[in-house]
């Protein structure tokens, strides 16, 4: 039934993320000043009975849910995305540095396997990308004109046949080409069929995508030709060919067609060639003066590998190991035809049951003012010879990936880096560079974002993740993922169907057993940091898991249980049956003893197993149906504690938001732990005194902080939000609901409370 009148005003209400950072990431938990207590109240009731109905209908969910809860990566979250905000618009003409998100998360989290080759040495989660961009070559538009001082750089581009590559055509040649270097450019090349067998697929020569990926290290060439002041390309980097001109445009009459010779059919037409280009930067401007400029050592440099377009070179800060993705790029203006698809997005019927729009018209709007970059990588075609490869660029995105970060909420930036968690630890060390990179994650996500930006709940991050897994796995299945930018460039076409296997399989057994994949995976996680949250206890979690309920609750229960006392010794009358009690003692104590030494000896050897860097999870664990009341007991105290662990770190931070919401969090599994049993109503009250007692220190530090930012009239402040969460929340512990009238729920009128501001 319901309001009509509140059903048609939320009808025509469309919330849009706008480039207002708190808009964006208003959520729908999220609460005006004068919001009712009773919607509060049925929001945390909806939050409760999920909670709940995970924990009854899918246990295992249910720990992955709150076990990722307490994975922290940021301390503030909403304060630093304020402060990366303010990064957008940066155009630095230098170096390009699109992923600030994670690099905040690298100051925090660090990558150290317990296990295998790399055990405990420490690295970040993904490579530090850093566009370089080169003045050598300067890129204009049709429409510009053409400076004078610098003709012999200068380029216009020319579209490719291939969606999101272009060539780079020289303005004026100046230099005349060698014989060798006269290559007729045919008028048109043979378009591949776009249905393909089975065996047309692997006919490309697959060890050619694989040498072209393999990191290869660079041959440093001392010397650089410079001219007033600036570095000049050379030869090596110009690529000539024949092109036909069009005799349409040309007037000729049938005795001058007689002596036309070839110089009248054809132009000599320069490029700059990107591989030529690639080699000239990898061992020519990195190693003599770029790298160094960059932060590297003189070893790195001498140690870094290439591929085309990407230069691998690690730096050392604090006693950490930063990978490093070195791509040198020519800064150009926003393609507009290339990606008019995108630019088109916000501009389309809006879809049903969908509360915002990702990205919005204002956002596309100022990233197409952004510049963008062309990456000396040319297309390869997977059957049959490119002859252009050499000559094309490819667009890339840097700052618009930048601009786009700023605007993703705690959930999905969450969701991001535990995917590329898992592509660390289970894809990256069989793949490579070969098969499934992180820049394809960061892709899917953004498609996933606008697909449905507002269906991210961070109580439920388990059961999001499982849903993300399924969908790129279905972009897999397909050798299917487009460019978010470029819709018509798919970033799949190119991989060898094996590593695509190798990655589809990987999720295939994370969705088989994703609570222990994802145990194994964010045990490498380490904080970096004395100042942050505690790391959480992934052993304790699993032990509670592996054993049986009694045994979690108490170990010691079930270590009685298991070994019998000893027998009570019976005397008999009659000699013959008393020897033969005591002979049958001994023998059943004998076995005891047995089986205690062989208990022993798997323990230890268990200790050893684990000393010598063997992985003690146990992959092919399966969890119950559903748990029983001993172990649900342990795991809901196991993360109640946790949760009041992390808010008051996140009180001690300033952080209002996260320290309400864990708060809020902690007294739902409070509020199942009291209806499990009546004896555990004594347990559940304690943790309600800590929730409370915390709960009001928060309220009053919020109170005052409002008091100082927001005065009203005569310092007096108007606060609201807090004291409603806080009358919602005991309510929802308490299990009372809002007075009724014949039978419908009455809404309470919401309370402004008014303090006196606090001097500062």
């Amino acid at each position: 039934m319901g309001n009509t009148t509140s059903k048609k005003h939320n009808k025509h209400r469309r919330a849009r993320p706008d480039g207002n950072q708190d808009d964006v990431q208003r959520s729908i938990s999220d609460s005006s000043d004068d919001v009712f207590v009773d919607t509060v109240t049925k929001l945390d009731e909806r939050v409760f009975n999920e909670i709940k109905k995970d924990l009854i209908e899918n246990p295992e969910l249910f720990v992955l849910n709150n076990m990722l809860m307490c994975v922290m990566f940021f301390e503030n979250y909403q304060k630093e995305v304020q402060e990366l905000s303010q990064k957008r618009y940066e155009k630095d003409e230098d170096c390009v540095s699109p992923d600030v998100l994670l690099e905040n998360i690298n100051r925090n989290v660090l990558y150290r396997p317990l296990h295998g080759p790399k055990k405990s040495f420490s690295e970040i989660i993904t490579p530090k990308r850093l566009y370089v961009i080169n003045d050598v070559v300067q890129v204009v538009n049709s429409l510009d004109s053409i400076p004078i001082s610098n003709r012999r750089a200068t380029v216009r581009v020319e579209e490719s046949r291939r969606k999101g590559y272009v060539k780079l055509k020289e303005v004026e040649t100046l230099t005349t080409p060698s014989i060798d270097d006269d290559i007729l450019m045919a008028p048109s090349e043979p378009t591949p069929s776009t249905s393909r067998s089975s065996t047309d697929s692997d006919n490309y020569g697959y060890t050619t995508i694989t040498d072209m990926k393999t990191p290869k290290p660079i041959e440093i060439i001392k010397g650089l030709e410079k001219q007033e002041g600036r570095l000049n390309i050379p030869p090596s980097c110009i690529s000539y060919r024949k092109v036909r001109r069009n005799l349409v445009e040309y007037d000729l009459e049938d005795k001058e067609i007689e002596n036309i010779t070839e110089e009248d059919l054809f132009d000599m037409v320069s490029y700059v060639n990107s591989k030529g280009f690639m080699k000239f930067f990898q061992n020519n401007v990195f190693p003599n003066g770029v790298g160094t400029n960059l932060g590297f050592s003189d070893i790195e440099v001498r140690m870094a590998k290439s591929i085309p377009g990407k230069i691998f070179c690690s730096l050392y800060e604090d006693e950490k190991h930063v990978p490093c993705e070195v791509i040198p790029a020519l800064s150009v203006r926003w393609p507009h035809q290339q990606t008019l698809q995108f630019l088109m997005k916000a501009q389309k019927p809006p879809e049903p049951r969908k509360r915002y729009i990702f990205p919005t018209q204002r956002m596309i709007d100022e990233i197409a003012a952004l510049n963008c970059v062309l990456v000396p990588k040319g297309y390869v075609r997977k059957k049959g010879k490119h002859n252009d490869s050499d000559l094309e660029w490819e667009f890339q995105f840097p700052q618009a990936e930048r601009y786009l970060e700023t605007f993703l909420s705690l959930a999905q930036a969450k969701c991001l880096v535990f995917l590329l968690t898992l592509h660390k630890t289970y894809i990256e060390p069989k793949t490579s560079q070969m098969g499934l990179l992180t820049e394809h994650i960061r892709t899917f996500l953004l498609w996933e974002c606008e697909a449905n930006y507002s269906d991210w709940p961070e109580h439920r991050l388990g059961t999001k993740l499982v849903t993300l897994i399924k969908n790129l796995n279905v972009h897999i299945a397909k050798s299917d993922l487009r460019d978010f930018f470029i819709k018509e460039r798919n970033l799949f076409e190119n991989i060898p169907k094996k590593y695509l296997r190798h990655a589809q399989k990987v999720f295939h057994d994370i969705l088989e057993t994703p609570l222990m994949s994802f145990i194994k995976s964010l045990r490498n996680l380490r904080y970096t940091r004395g100042k942050f949250y505690y790391p959480f206890d992934f052993d304790k979690l699993y032990e509670i898991l592996i054993k049986s309920g009694m045994e979690s609750t108490n170990p010691q229960i079930l270590s009685e249980l298991s070994v019998p006392p000893n027998f009570k010794k019976m005397k008999y009358y009659d000699s013959d049956n008393q020897v033969r009690y005591l002979k049958e003692v001994q023998k059943r104590e004998k076995i005891l003893r047995k089986r205690q030494e062989e208990s022993e000896n798997a323990n230890l050897k268990e200790k050893e197993e684990r000393k010598g860097s063997v992985d003690s999870i146990d992959m092919s664990w399966t969890c119950d149906k559903q748990f029983d009341l001993y172990k649900t007991r342990a795991l809901l105290t196991f993360f109640i504690n946790n949760f009041i662990e992390i808010a008051r770190e996140c009180f001690k931070l300033s952080s209002h938001k996260q320290t309400t919401f864990y708060l809020k969090q902690a007294r739902c599994l409070t509020r199942i732990l009291r209806d499990l049993c009546p004896a555990f109503e004594e347990e559940g009250l304690l943790f309600i005194n800590d929730i409370k007692k915390l709960e009001d220190e928060n309220n009053m530090k919020a109170v005052k902080e409002d008091a100082v930012r927001r005065p009203v009239g005569n310092g007096a402040v108007k606060f609201a939000s807090s004291a409603h969460f806080s009358k919602s929340v005991d309510n929802l512990c308490s299990g009372e609901q809002s007075p009724k009238v014949n039978g419908i729920v009455k809404p309470r009128k919401s309370v402004m409370f008014v303090e006196k501001a606090v001097n500062a």
